[in-house]
């Protein structure tokens, strides 16, 4: 079983004249347990819009896919889950490191 599962996950941001901007499209990828992932990239190529979706603090943004996370040996969607479900998930499990 996977620990994460991210499966064609698009971010797209509404701008200021209302067109919407596409930030990621279609990005998967998987992590087992154990194993070390690291995401690299340019300067603007979607990898804190990456992070910041799976652990969802994006404000403003689309996103869909699915986020599959094995918490608890219970696998839940994190794009689907409740606010109280995600905040424990973060509390105890999952986070993001700023740099």
């Amino acid at each position: 079983m996977n620990l994460l599962n991210v499966n064609n996950l698009s971010v797209s941001f509404k701008l200021k004249n209302k067109q919407l901007f596409q930030a990621l499209n279609s990005v998967s990828f998987e992590i087992n347990s154990g194993e070390v992932f690291a995401i690299i990239g340019e300067s603007g190529s979607g990898k804190s819009v990456t992070s910041k979706a799976i652990t969802q603090l994006l404000t403003g943004a689309t996103t869909s896919g699915s986020i599959v996370y094995n918490y608890t040996k219970k696998e839940i969607d994190l794009l689907k889950c409740s606010v109280k479900q995600l905040n424990k998930v973060r509390q105890k499990s999952i986070s993001y490191i700023f740099q």
